[in-house]
């Protein structure tokens, strides 16, 4: 049986929006893993509801409005998330039986899947050296108390604290009342919205409940929503995404000076102290200024120069995250970030075979040792778009032709990379062995690095970061429960 987004939405008129909330909080939790995120899509074949499935139906709830007096039934919940389940959107479906369909699968769904599987004290290890981050020019630590009105680990300890009340299944209210009367109703305040404004925020971009699948969720920034004095938490389970990666998007939205400056000295000032505390690199250099032939004219090498023995691994960090409108299949969407992405690898290209060892060299590493095939570049962005690298390729190769430049496509495809922050942090604090995954992805068609390999931790800065903060959580936990 079938049933679109608007009948959903419609027959959920007939239950209170409090029993909508609470059942829905109910099931969130249900997602919610005591030691981290939701990690088991495979539960979702056993009669559990997938957190992306979950945020669909809270969007069909809150714009369901004139809700009647029944509570909801479980089997109503779960019936709805079937026909959720079960949508595919007719712009998918045209490409059926195409390579097309499973790139823009990919690329979707990612949006809506992934973020919520990911180790979510990786997070908030970035967020807290994003927000925390100061020196004599910049100091982000302002910039976010000015935004948000407390410092960024009072948002981290409420998420985590919430987490350890509702990943246990069943809610524990004593600590639940407990974290309400020691956090400041401000930070809740800065999390939350109105049912009214949630409704209008997920209009405003043009949407209706049939594009809901795939959109951008309000909850992703705004998990807490309000209604005739009440305050519900329907997805639990977006805790640890509206304090990080949402955040930084309201601290920088409609502030492209502020954006920039970030990317420029955070971004890239956490890529550098990953990368030096990790201990796998013999060098490691942040970006340099040079002149060519004594020219005044100044010139800047990548982003970060590393070496492990004879092989030179170059990164270019970008503040890259994949436009919202993919998520509705908007071709144009598609081509601007194609460009964005081949710009970035144009850029590495040039440096690696044009600029690097021929118009500069920091490293004390004997020049004349370095070899071509040795040298690699990878381009780290905030967020993967999941598109073809080879779409990315093509474009480079477009732009680079364009300026004149003869192309060496099976070098570029050999030798420069694509990864997310997130996927990079993985690697440097598990101390994998990344020269070896250099070569390997060589001999991958699609030229994708194989992070098929377990987490575990070998990283200390990270390990006493995780452990003093979970601690921390902990302790209060034990005092207000």
């Amino acid at each position: 049986m079938y049933k679109s987004f608007t009948e959903i939405q419609e027959a959920l008129k007939a239950y209170s929006f409090e029993s909508i909330m609470n059942l829905s909080q109910i099931e969130s939790a249900k997602t919610m893993d005591f030691s981290g995120s939701f990690s088991n899509p495979a539960k979702g074949l056993a009669g559990i509801a997938l957190p992306w499935e979950i945020e669909t139906f809270v969007i069909l709830a809150c714009m369901s409005i004139q809700n009647g007096e029944k509570p909801l039934a479980r089997q109503v919940f779960i019936d709805s998330i079937n026909y959720i389940r079960n949508y595919i959107d007719k712009n998918l479906l045209k490409h059926k039986g195409t390579e097309a369909f499973l790139e823009w699968f990919m690329i979707t769904y990612s949006q809506i899947e992934f973020e919520c599987q990911k180790k979510y004290m990786f997070l908030f290890y970035r967020f807290n050296h994003y927000f925390t981050y100061s020196d004599n020019e910049f100091d982000m630590n302002s910039e976010f108390k000015s935004k948000f009105g407390f410092p960024h680990r009072d948002y981290l300890l409420l998420a985590q604290l919430l987490w350890f009340a509702f990943s246990v299944k069943m809610p524990c209210p004593k600590l639940v009342s407990g974290i309400n009367r020691m956090f400041n109703k401000h930070i809740v305040n800065n999390l939350s919205i109105s049912r009214e404004d949630y409704n209008e925020l997920f209009l405003k971009t043009g949407l209706s409940v049939e594009n809901c699948a795939y959109s951008l969720r309000p909850s992703y920034s705004y998990p807490f929503i309000s209604e005739n004095n009440h305050i519900y938490l329907p997805t639990p389970h977006l805790l640890f995404q509206a304090v990080t990666t949402s955040m930084l998007y309201r601290l920088t939205d409609n502030n492209n000076k502020l954006r920039e400056k970030i990317g420029k000295i955070v971004f890239e000032d956490y890529l550098e102290m990953l990368s030096q505390k990790s201990g796998l690199y013999d060098e490691v250099i942040p970006e340099q200024i040079y002149n060519v032939d004594g020219a005044k004219v100044e010139n800047r090498t990548l982003d970060l120069m590393t070496r492990i023995k004879d092989t030179i691994i170059l990164f270019d960090s970008k503040s890259f995250t994949p436009k919202s409108a993919l998520r509705l299949f908007s071709e144009d969407a598609y081509t601007k970030d194609i460009k964005r992405l081949a710009e970035a690898v144009k850029q590495v290209y040039t440096h690696l075979t044009i600029k690097f060892r021929k118009q500069y060299y920091f490293f004390t590493y004997d020049i004349n040792s370095i070899l071509d095939t040795n040298i690699y570049g990878i381009v780290i962005v905030q967020e993967e778009p999941h598109f073809f690298m080879d779409r990315i390729y093509d474009k480079a190769k477009e732009l680079l032709e364009d300026d004149g430049i003869i192309v060496n496509m099976d070098f570029m495809k050999k030798h420069i990379g694509l990864l997310s922050i997130y996927d990079y942090e993985r690697i440097i604090l598990c101390k994998n062995d990344i020269v070896d995954m250099l070569h390997k992805r060589e001999d991958n068609q699609y030229y994708n690095f194989d992070l098929n390999f377990a987490d575990i931790i070998k990283d200390e800065t990270y390990l006493e970061f995780r452990d003093t903060f979970v601690n921390e959580a902990m302790r209060i936990a034990k005092t207000l429960a």
